[in-house]
């Protein structure tokens, strides 16, 4: 059976095969999408996937949360507007110059503005797709840069076509240098080393 269908701006197609058994209903099906792009993932540029996938169950819907497989998705030149890691290592670089008990204040508000949001290539690239009991995730993929690394990875469940991703970005935010703490007169300085923050922090985006 072949079905079809309009999704992430491309087009979707399945063929299937179904055989009745003592325990339920085997489903093979061969998955497709061509001429997709990643509007839907917040990105712009071209995408297409195909997976192959079985399953077994006593109803649709069971079925469904049964199903395993693998597949691959090529995303061609494109790019997804989220926090870059040079957004990141300029909020942070800002908010360790704020008063230390403003510190968090100052981080989320530098990353909640629209400028810390940008153009980060993803591609070209072709991304490993693996299904495991009705979820179809793909491998995390990551672009690095002078600033550090950004990457993610997407999920989409198969039975309600509810679809996640989650968006990594790693700062490569050098350690302050060594500040000098005055002694008592006569004494020499101490240096006293600074460490540097966390260097990461996770964006999520949901999408139904």
């Amino acid at each position: 059976t072949d079905f079809s269908g309009r999704g992430m701006g491309g087009q979707w197609t399945m063929s299937t095969t179904l055989e009745r058994g003592t325990t339920g209903t085997d489903l093979t099906a061969d998955i497709a999408l061509t001429g997709g792009a990643l509007d839907a993932v917040g990105g712009k540029g071209p995408v297409s996937a195909v997976v192959k996938v079985k399953g077994r169950g006593l109803s649709p819907a069971a079925l469904l949360t049964t199903v395993t497989g693998a597949g691959t998705a090529t995303v061609g030149e494109a790019h997804v507007t989220q926090v870059s890691a040079g957004a990141l290592k300029r909020a942070m670089e800002k908010a360790l110059s704020a008063e230390p008990d403003k510190l968090g204040t100052v981080l989320k508000a530098e990353l909640d503005s629209t400028s810390a949001l940008q153009p980060v290539a993803v591609g070209p690239r072709q991304i490993a797709i693996d299904v495991k009991d009705g979820i179809a995730r793909t491998a995390p993929f990551q672009t690095e840069n002078a600033d550090g690394a950004a990457g993610g990875a997407t999920r989409l469940d198969l039975a309600t076509f509810n679809l996640d991703s989650e968006w990594r970005v790693a700062s490569k935010l050098q350690p302050a240098p060594s500040s000098l703490v005055p002694q008592m007169p006569g004494a020499p300085p101490r240096p006293v080393k600074v460490m540097p923050p966390l260097p990461g922090i996770v964006v999520t985006a949901r999408q139904a």
